[in-house]
């Protein structure tokens, strides 16, 4: 999500409905929330490269990542 502007797509494809997400300290947010939250820290950070080892790859659907 960190590498690219579509990160709350990416989120919105891997997370389900019935999950909620910790963004920080002790916040319990809903995924609308989290996703809401992203957004605004995505927005305030461009994205990065990173450079790194690959350890692992995972295919859901149309998407691939680490």
């Amino acid at each position: 999500m960190w590498t690219t502007r579509d990160g709350v797509a990416v989120f919105q494809e891997l997370s389900s409905d019935t999950h909620f997400m910790m963004l920080s300290g002790n916040s319990v947010l809903s995924r609308s929330d989290f996703a809401q939250q992203l957004a605004q820290i995505l927005q305030n950070n461009p994205p990065v490269r990173h450079t790194h080892n690959t350890k692992k790859i995972i295919v859901s659907g149309s998407l691939a990542f680490e």
